[in-house]
Formats: structure tokens, C-alpha cells, sequence
């Protein structure tokens, strides 16, 4: 499960050139369970802006931090805000845990945005998650990272998550691995 992401100050100027924001994002601020962080989603007249959410969505006594992408239409309280109400989270790292509960850092290789794609309810967010890669399988799950060129596919897809599992063109270098399987 991926639990806190980050976005490197040097690379918040870059993101507002990018989409050409007039606003100010804080300084570099980790992104924690249950904090809130910017995301990007499309309006209704195309043009991409910038809000705010909190990071997990409180249900009765539980808090939903990600979705599987393999079961996110299935899943009544997820489908229409999935289809909806989708967002990107710009990053720089992540974090996820292993089978041991051990922390490991992944770092974007040869691009210095990736977007963590995920879905707004209310004033909440989740990041959606997929199967691991063969070469990763001490992780279960890792989330959707996309490129700057595969935002726009996913913020324009309406009711199909097979596309989530087809995005895969960011590679990362993992700390506290073996160098064996440092890159991917």
C-alpha cells in the first residue's frame, strides 16, 4: 500500500510551467496518511486544474487509503466517483511496504514528475493500486504511476480500468533492495 509520496521542490517550478498555475504550492511537504495534497483533474471544459484533498476516505470506522483497479467498477461506494471524478498526485518518490512491513523508497527514474492516479470523494482521496510487476513480487500491490503524456488518457477514460494496468512506462530505482533488481 502506498502510505506517503512526495514532490521535490526543484520540481514544483517545473509542474507550474507545466500547466501554467498561478498558484503557489507549499513547500515540499511529504504527503502522509490522512494529510492532504494537491492533484490535478480535468474540468468540463477540457482545460486541467489544481486542488486540494485529503489523503484517505473515512468509512463508519474505517479509512480507505487505495483501490484496486482490478475491482474499483465492481465496488458501488468507488464506481461513479472513478469514473467522475478522477485526479492525478504529481510525485517525485513514494513509499510502500514489503511482505516483512519493511519501508522501501521509490524514486522516478528519467522523468522527475510521475502522477499517482487516483479518484476524489468529497473532499477525500484514494489512490488506485495494481498488481505488482513479476520482478517485484515481494510487493502486492503498488500504485498506478503514469507519465506526463498518460494523464490525459486516464483523466479522459470514463468506465474502463483496463487501461490502468497498461500504464507502465515509469521506471524507479527502490531503496533498500538488492542492486539485483535496483532498477525497473
Amino acid at each position: 500500500m502506498c502510505h506517503r509520496f512526495a514532490l521535490n521542490t526543484n520540481n514544483k517550478h517545473e509542474l507550474r510551467l507545466v500547466y501554467d498555475y498561478k498558484l503557489i504550492l507549499p513547500e515540499n511537504k511529504m504527503v502522509i496518511l490522512g494529510s492532504n495534497a494537491y492533484y490535478l483533474y480535468k474540468e468540463g471544459n477540457g482545460s486541467i486544474s489544481l486542488s486540494q484533498a485529503k489523503f484517505g476516505l473515512k468509512i463508519f470506522d474505517k479509512t480507505i487509503y487505495n483501490a484496486r483497479c482490478e475491482t474499483l467498477l465492481e465496488k458501488n461506494i468507488f464506481r461513479e466517483d472513478y469514473i467522475s471524478h478522477k485526479g492525478v498526485f504529481p510525485c517525485s518518490y513514494f513509499f510502500e511496504h514489503d511482505e516483512s512491513n519493511s519501508d522501501h523508497k521509490f524514486e522516478l527514474l528519467k522523468v522527475d514528475i510521475g502522477y499517482l492516479a487516483g479518484f476524489i470523494v468529497n473532499d477525500s482521496f484514494i489512490l488506485i493500486t495494481r498488481g505488482s510487476y513479476p520482478d517485484l513480487d515481494m510487493f502486492k500491490r503498488l500504485p498506478v504511476v503514469l507519465s506526463e503524456q498518460e494523464v490525459d488518457i486516464f483523466l479522459n477514460s470514463k468506465d474502463d480500468t483496463r487501461i490502468l494496468t497498461k500504464f507502465d512506462s515509469i521506471k524507479y530505482h527502490i531503496s533498500g533492495i538488492s542492486d539485483q533488481i535496483k532498477l525497473f
